[in-house]
């Protein structure tokens, strides 16, 4: 199941957007938001009946079975803030699936990735003739430049070029 959470602090108070796919091709989803206090980041509660919500309805589609792997995507969240989400909203996560697996033989794998699209970094390629240019979409930059948090840790940084630049 892939997982798009963001808060968008636009209006009088903080909404949070949450889709779930329900289909293996991901293109059906499971759609859901909450109002939380403006600029509030921090997602606190709400966010397990959310994801049971989009399980049952996954399972709905698929003859009572659960998702086998879970890939959450977080948006919005700066540097300062990714331990204070990730610990605050994975608790969350893991409350839910173990209140749906409570049964079940295994439990499934829970991959969390954190988009922070406000960084200072710029990457650029070198063309045919030498000249910098913008990476191509899909440029994934995963060595050297990018935080090493050690083989302990299941943390890793990445930068990603999703789309054309110009």
């Amino acid at each position: 199941m892939l997982i798009g959470i963001d808060v968008c602090h636009a209006g009088p108070k903080s909404i949070v957007g949450f889709s779930a796919s329900t289909n293996p091709e991901m293109c059906q989803y499971y759609s859901d938001y909450f109002v939380q206090a403006k600029y509030k980041e921090l997602v606190h509660d709400k966010m397990k009946e959310s994801l049971m919500a989009a399980i049952r309805a996954f399972a709905a589609q698929h003859n009572n079975e659960y998702p086998t792997n879970y890939v959450i995507y977080r948006d919005g969240v700066g540097d300062a803030m990714q331990n204070q989400v990730l610990s605050t909203e994975i608790p969350q996560f893991e409350a839910a699936i173990n209140a749906m697996y409570n049964k079940a033989s295994y439990k499934p794998e829970i991959t969390v990735v954190v988009v922070n699209k406000r960084i200072s970094q710029r990457f650029f390629v070198k063309d045919s003739r030498g000249n910098l240019q913008n990476p191509p979409p899909g440029c994934i930059i995963d060595k050297q430049l990018c935080q090493d948090y050690g083989q302990e840790s299941s943390k890793f940084d990445f930068f990603m070029t999703p789309a054309a630049c110009t």
